[in-house]
């Protein structure tokens, strides 16, 4: 349910491969994003956060060929998140 979620406000936040949003983790498994991407599914305020993440291990970057521009793996930015716990008092 969390992915759904997340995945609603990347596609209103305007990302381009979002237009056709995944039906199942397969669609998913090979879809690059950006570092700042990366952050807003995390809920971080910028990419420096992923940049750290990547540094301890909990991420992994790849670089598209041919270019320096480096991406994340959305299934594997997708293992990291952790739901967000409802405490009710």
């Amino acid at each position: 349910m969390k992915f759904v979620i997340a995945m609603t406000r990347i596609c209103n936040y305007g990302y381009v491969f979002c237009q056709s949003i995944a039906k199942n983790m397969d669609e998913i498994e090979n879809r690059l994003i950006t570092f700042t991407q990366a952050a807003y599914i995390l809920g971080y305020k910028n990419y420096r956060s992923v940049l750290r993440l990547i540094k301890e291990g909990h991420l992994r970057e790849y670089v598209i060929p041919n270019t320096k521009r480096r991406r994340l793996y959305l299934h594997e930015v997708m293992k990291v998140a952790v739901p967000e716990s409802s405490t009710q008092s």
